[in-house]
């Protein structure tokens, strides 16, 4: 049996920011493509930080908390965004990106290639592959009487 890799499964291509970019548009973002992170890349397309939902719902928290000026009531993703984020590479199996994700409690991995964002694997996407080996053994358990699954 092949093993499953992160390129097989990971979402591509992948919506990403840059430094400059203010959280108002990272939360337009999220809002229209119903996601919940943002990987930060710099001119040439290297990952440079990640910036979530839950930053931006912050940021913007404290901003209105604080500003006392329409005009103020953005900031850079550069300011709220995480550093040193833990990256894959395509090639890296699912169960291990899996691991890192469950026991880090992340909810993403950015994939990088070449120092470059290639894509992105969440929980939606494990969930996914989750789902499909569920479906492949109800299927197989249906047509071979033999396979049992669960209490017998």
């Amino acid at each position: 049996m092949r093993v499953l890799r992160v390129g097989d499964v990971m979402s591509k291509p992948v919506v990403a920011l840059e430094r400059d970019h203010s959280i108002h548009l990272a939360s337009s973002i999220l809002k229209l493509r119903h996601i919940r992170h943002l990987p930060v890349i710099d001119g040439a397309g290297k990952l440079v930080g990640l910036v979530t939902h839950r930053d931006v719902v912050s940021a913007q928290s404290a901003l209105l908390a604080t500003a006392h000026d329409d005009r103020k009531l953005s900031v850079e993703v550069g300011k709220v965004m995480h550093e040193n984020v833990w990256v894959v590479h395509p090639d890296t199996p699912v169960l291990e990106a899996g691991r890192i994700m469950h026991d880090h409690k992340f909810g993403c991995l950015p994939v990088v290639s070449d120092e470059r964002l290639v894509g992105i694997i969440t929980e939606a996407d494990l969930v996914g592959v989750l789902l499909r080996l569920l479906e492949r053994s109800r299927d197989r358990e249906e047509t071979d009487p033999r396979i049992q699954i669960g209490e017998p």
